[in-house]
């Protein structure tokens, strides 16, 4: 009988058991859906949210466009004036300047000049230099030449006659 009991205790247990785990199982089930809920609100919630923002933001900027559009075109016109100042500070400075230019030009242009004169002279007086001592050579070729006529006509008497080149006939 001790048998019969210790079965009977065993199956209220494994009964027992189950029940207690069908019901921690409903428990999780029902905390699940409760949690997906929660997080399906909070979604909602958020993307609710999100749309009144972007509603608020576009709002803002139709609103803001305008002041913006100003603002642009106010800054745009103090830059315009600040380009026009200095295209006029340019102009003048451009003016100023050209009479240093032009004068440091023409020092310039002086010392180039004679510079280019020295040049000239320089060039004049090597060329007749030149011409001084290609007429001294020429005579003196013009010398020699009488002198190597006589001997070109001597050694040319004493040359041994040339030689037939090229084959021989059959």
């Amino acid at each position: 009988m001790a048998w019969a009991q210790e079965m009977k205790n065993l199956a209220a247990a494994i009964k027992t058991g189950h029940r207690e785990r069908t019901g921690r199982i409903d428990e999780i089930k029902k905390e699940t859906k409760d949690l997906l809920a929660d997080a399906d609100n909070f979604m909602k919630k958020i993307a609710a949210d999100l749309k009144e923002a972007a509603r608020d933001l576009k709002d803002f900027l139709a609103k803001s466009e305008a002041t913006r559009k100003k603002d642009f075109d106010a800054m745009m016109g103090e830059i315009r004036a600040k380009i026009r100042e200095i295209k006029g500070d340019v102009k003048n400075l451009l003016l100023k300047s050209e009479e240093k230019r032009m004068a440091d030009f023409k020092v310039l242009m002086k010392d180039v000049t004679g510079e280019v004169e020295k040049i000239k002279k320089s060039t004049k007086d090597l060329l007749a230099d030149y011409k001084a001592e290609r007429k001294e050579a020429a005579r003196y070729w013009a010398g020699l030449g009488g002198k190597e006529a006589k001997e070109t006509s001597e050694t040319s008497a004493t040359e041994a006659p040339k030689r037939k080149r090229g084959r021989r006939k059959k």
